[in-house]
């Protein structure tokens, strides 16, 4: 059924510039349409195996690890071959990938010294490092400083650094302090190598205005309400915030499947603070699933999520993701990566699928390695969320894929979603920018307004939305709110 439209003219508008900008919006009516091409931020690779001796990836985990360096993994062993891992690095960037992903697994593995889980003492098992120090091993610490100076001196616009296993806290009978202090004290450690790097890479460059730098706190591990998961999760979120804030997190990524949004959003709101991003790793029927991550996100359905892994350059997966994004508008998929998986290899192994397909990590040398989902990533990047998508949300940004980015560019074009003020209210959405203030919406049906003003000369668009009542004529609503009156909503626009 479609959504019915109603589109108000601004009630009023302050002076200069901004009431001039409010003014150009457009009046006539529009469909929700199909989302522009180009409607992801990011895309990009996981970079984790970059070579492998008799490794055959069908084979059992196990296999991966005998004889020593059969997996070559780049944090664990990438000082044997720094020059194959750049040579990648350079290629993969060279194939239109803007982001860059170094997964890291860890556990204790002092059990092996001193003569090494798989013969050689350098605290490394196939793809896994040491933890039990509570900190990062000199070296794997600086091949992943090295990674992130390299990621930034060939461009990459958005590198993540995922942390797995953690010391497999889903296997704990009871909880275990030491076992996580320790944890904690190497994600902390590889954090500040990563940032460390980063500040020492990124040099003289303006600020970025949107996070380059993110870190996965436990990969694949939310939602898994098994052992000490959720006491796991909530502790270590809690330490993390409290230091760091969320800015630089998107939290725990998902090894998506039904009800694990729902569980973990009730540990992370136990917390008192929730991520500003959500991550899922997606393989077999990518529509079905972001179908269901949406609905289960609920209000929180307008919020950026990162396909953090899919299929590596499958079309199938990737008109899959874009079916989705079509019949979802207020799906906000800030990024698309894809790990080293070839969809055949998944399918033939549904229940235990290979690691990586030896083709796809033969292909990172090449320059085709992201054609599938080249598409997805926009030339201008704009970033949008809101904090209640029942109230108001974002979609269909259009910004022209010919028009490039900076100061001065062409206005983008994003719907402003409107929801249905309860009875006798009235729904006011106010924009600021640092030029002011103005109300653009004082109405009462739900709709879509068309936001035609939206350009990088002003880098950010902030919305709040509050209800009044009816009998408050709109002439008498044209400053946000000072009583101390909440917003029902807030949402943010920014380049």
């Amino acid at each position: 059924m479609a959504v019915p439209l109603y589109y108000p003219q601004p009630m009023s508008c302050l002076a200069g510039a901004l009431c001039a900008l409010f003014l150009s919006q457009g009046s006539q009516s529009t469909s929700l349409g199909s989302p522009a091409e180009g409607f992801a931020n990011f895309g990009g690779s996981n970079h984790w195996v970059y070579d492998y001796g008799t490794a055959d990836g069908h084979n059992t985990n196990q296999s991966w690890y005998l004889p020593a360096l059969n997996l070559r993994s780049t944090v664990p062993t990438m000082e044997h071959d720094m020059s194959d891992v750049y040579a990648q690095m350079v290629a993969l960037r060279a194939s239109g990938q803007t982001a860059y992903v170094i997964p890291i697994w860890n556990k204790d593995l002092r059990i092996c010294e001193p003569h090494g889980c798989d013969g050689l003492p350098d605290g490394v098992w196939g793809n896994v490092v040491d933890n039990g120090a509570g900190a990062m091993r000199p070296q794997h610490r600086q091949n992943l400083a090295q990674l992130v100076q390299w990621a930034i001196g060939l461009g990459f616009e958005r590198i993540v650094v995922r942390f797995f296993y953690n010391d497999d806290p889903e296997t704990w009978p009871a909880w275990d302090n030491k076992r996580y202090e320790r944890v904690r004290g190497f994600i902390f450690d590889g954090r500040q190598a990563a940032v460390d790097a980063f500040n020492l890479a990124w040099g003289e460059r303006p600020e970025a205005t949107y996070p380059v730098l993110l870190f996965d706190l436990g990969g694949e591990q939310a939602g898994r309400n098994e052992g000490q998961m959720g006491p796991f999760i909530q502790t270590l979120w809690s330490d993390y915030t409290s230091a760091f804030g969320t800015y630089d997190t998107l939290g725990f990524s998902f090894a998506w499947a039904p009800g694990r949004f729902t569980t973990q959003l009730g540990w992370l709101a136990s917390t008192g603070v929730l991520p500003e991003r959500w991550a899922f790793d997606i393989y077999n029927g990518a529509d079905v699933a972001l179908s269901e991550v949406h609905a289960e996100m609920g209000e929180l359905r307008n919020q950026p999520i990162d396909i953090l892994e899919t299929y590596f350059n499958d079309p199938g997966t990737a008109a899959a993701i874009g079916a989705a994004r079509s019949a979802l508008p207020l799906l906000n998929i800030d990024s698309v990566v894809q790990w080293p998986l070839y969809a055949a290899d998944g399918a033939a192994h549904p229940n235990n699928p290979p690691g990586f397909s030896q083709g796809a990590v033969d292909a990172q040398l090449t320059s085709s390695t992201f054609t599938s989902y080249a598409g997805f990533v926009a030339s201008r990047k704009l970033f949008m969320t809101s904090s209640n998508a029942d109230v108001m949300a974002f979609s269909n940004i259009d910004c022209g894929a010919s028009v490039p980015s900076g100061k001065g560019a062409g206005n983008c074009t994003v719907d402003l979603y409107r929801g249905q003020a309860p009875a006798g209210m009235r729904l006011l959405v106010y924009v600021s920018t640092y030029l002011g203030t103005g109300n653009i919406a004082c109405d009462n049906p739900p709709g879509i307004t068309p936001l035609t003003w939206v350009n990088p000369a002003y880098p950010y668009y902030d919305f709040t939305a509050y209800y009044f009542p009816e009998s408050i004529p709109c002439k008498n609503l044209q400053s946000p709110p000072t009583n101390g009156q909440v917003p029902v909503a807030e949402g943010r626009i920014h380049f």
